[in-house]
């Protein structure tokens, strides 16, 4: 079965993923990386602040082979007269 690996950049700071996980094929890691930044996105986004996430996903030659993004800015609410 295949090595992949999930390397996250949050707002600039990069955290390589070591270890990698193993699935059968591009399709599964792929549902994998769409879940992990879901994920990363749902507990990040109520803190103050633009949020930008990307998971890129790299096979055992460490090669990307594709990559998520999410954006969020929370704008700021009108002043109230």
């Amino acid at each position: 079965m295949p090595r992949f690996f999930f390397d996250v950049v949050e707002n600039g700071d990069l955290a390589l993923d070591h270890q990698g996980r193993d699935f059968a094929d591009q399709r599964q890691a792929h549902r994998e990386a769409v879940k992990t930044i879901a994920a990363i996105a749902a507990e990040e986004i109520p803190k103050d602040g633009m949020l930008e996430l990307s998971v890129a996903v790299a096979d055992e030659t460490h090669h990307v082979l594709f990559s998520t993004h999410v954006r969020f800015e929370p704008g700021l609410p009108k002043a109230e007269d």
